[in-house]
């Protein structure tokens, strides 16, 4: 079978790279042959991650690239479009998609719907979409519980990690200066929820004495605590996350924020790290509060939480094991790639080829 990814990045882009690009072996394995075609390059991200414009010439481009797939996509057994053709424009380019090539599937790991809520040109782009996706594929219960609306066909598969690539921390092992509390993400993460959460980072600073490093944040953020940016990478980022102690996950309680997929607890877990996060959207079905981490929201909850773990290695210990399993059980790259082949052979109207595939390097 042959399957054209529509993707909104590439895979610097941490939704592209952990919702399609991470899957791709196990999709030739299965019998799948993929091309993907993201519609924004490593350029853009740089001009989002630092605020900045992107020139119209190099928007003209992208969407004429991509316009130009959606007038061969019949050529492919199945098109797999990553939240919605072209961002911010009028439905009108996803109804005529719709009508030219009816075999495609949908997928969502953010709510983007509700940021087009207050916006009639695309208000209902996304409703439109699902309606006549042959299945729509979703992060997390916020977003499936707006999909389950308008589509039958609705498949929660969780955002998930390959377990290859983390090793398990070992708590022992402790810097004479105390632990590292530890956070992973974007620029544009970083200003939209760190700098939301000044008070509880002093908080945490003031309880334990405690270190930051920001894997990804840019320097000189006024968050009030002192912090250490380091630049993330794709081939480094797990090796990155060993270095701390605790992870953590902070984000406002508000709509986007509740259909966001807990991807930073995720990757804590998956080396071994306690979480202390916002009991917020699917924060609340990963973290189980004294058994992998802590849920908390005020201040002096989170000071709390960190308390506890700074002065307890062997608590650390515990519940980053336990993080782990979780991590296992429920959001392995692993369990859930035979779903997602299943998924787009059904889509197709085909039956899979292979069945008993198993984990190889990621592309």
């Amino acid at each position: 079978m042959r399957s054209l990814f529509l993707t909104k990045y590439t895979r610097r882009g941490p939704s592209s790279r952990y919702r399609v690009y991470q899957f791709l072996d196990f999709y030739r394995q299965a019998g799948i042959e993929p091309t993907v075609a993201p519609l924004f390059d490593d350029d853009y991200l740089d001009y989002v991650y630092t605020s900045r414009s992107a020139p119209k010439s190099k928007l003209t481009a992208a969407f004429l690239k991509r316009l130009t797939f959606l007038l061969r996509s019949r050529s492919w057994d199945l098109v797999h479009v990553q939240c919605e053709l072209f961002p911010h424009v009028p439905g009108l380019f996803e109804t005529l998609f719709s009508i030219w090539n009816p075999r495609y599937v949908v997928e969502y790991d953010d709510a983007v719907f509700e940021t087009y809520k207050t916006k009639w040109w695309v208000r209902g782009k996304i409703p439109a979409l699902m309606k006549k996706a042959r299945a729509v594929i979703v992060g997390n219960e916020y977003i499936e519980s707006f999909a389950t609306q308008f589509s039958k066909r609705v498949h929660f598969v969780p955002t998930c990690v390959d377990l290859n690539k983390y090793e398990v921390k070992n708590h022992e092992v402790q810097n004479e200066g105390g632990i590292t509390v530890g956070w992973i993400g974007t620029p544009y993460t970083a200003k939209r929820y760190l700098l939301a959460f000044r008070e509880h980072l002093k908080a945490m600073l003031d309880a334990a004495g405690v270190s930051f490093e920001f894997i990804g944040a840019p320097d000189g953020l006024d968050i009030g605590v002192p912090y250490r940016a380091v630049e993330w990478s794709e081939a480094s980022e797990a090796e990155l996350l060993k270095r701390v102690d605790v992870g953590i996950m902070p984000i406002t309680d508000d709509a986007f924020s509740r259909g966001k997929s807990g991807l930073k607890l995720i990757q804590y877990m998956a080396c071994g790290l306690p979480v202390v996060a916002s009991p917020v959207g699917e924060n609340r079905n990963l973290v189980a509060t004294g058994e992998n981490g802590y849920l908390a929201d005020a201040p002096d909850e989170w000071a709390r939480g960190i308390r506890s773990l700074a002065a307890d290695p062997s608590l650390r210990h515990r519940l980053g094991m336990n993080g782990r399993r979780t991590v296992e059980a429920s959001y392995s790259v692993s369990v859930h790639a035979p779903r997602l082949v299943n998924i787009l052979y059904e889509a197709a109207g085909q039956t899979p080829s292979k069945t008993d595939f198993t984990s190889g390097p990621e592309e």
